[in-house]
C-alpha cells in the first residue's frame, strides 16, 4: 500500500495520479503555502513514512532502515523532497520510481 497525503487530503494506491498531485501542490503554492506531503509505504517488507520538511511532525523512525528502505530514502532525497522548494513534478517522479522499485 502506498498512501499520499497532501495537507491532509489523502489518496491510496491507484487513486494517486499526476493530475491530483499537481492540483494539490499547485493549489497550496498559489495560496503562498508550502504543502506538507506525507507518503506511507507498507509493501513487500517495507514499512515507512516519509514527510517533507515543513510538516509539523517528524516521521522519523527509531530503527535502522532495511536495504530496500534505504533505496527509497535515496529516491526521496534525489527527487528534492527533503527540501521546502519541491514541486509537484518532484513528487510525481518519486511515486513513479517508487512503484518501479516495489
Amino acid at each position: 500500500m502506498i498512501k499520499v497525503s497532501i495537507d491532509g487530503t489523502e489518496k491510496i494506491d491507484n487513486e494517486i495520479d499526476e493530475r491530483w498531485i499537481a492540483q494539490q501542490i499547485n493549489k497550496r503554492k498559489d495560496e503562498g503555502k508550502t504543502p506538507c506531503v506525507i507518503v506511507e509505504i507498507r509493501e513487500n517488507g517495507i514499512d515507512m513514512i516519509l514527510s517533507t520538511p515543513n510538516c509539523s511532525h517528524s516521521a522519523g523512525g527509531s530503527r535502522k532502515p532495511t536495504i530496500n528502505e534505504e533505496r527509497i530514502l535515496n529516491l526521496w532525497e534525489k527527487n528534492h523532497l527533503k527540501s521546502d522548494s519541491f514541486a509537484g513534478g518532484n513528487l510525481v517522479a518519486f511515486i513513479k520510481q517508487l512503484r518501479e522499485a516495489l
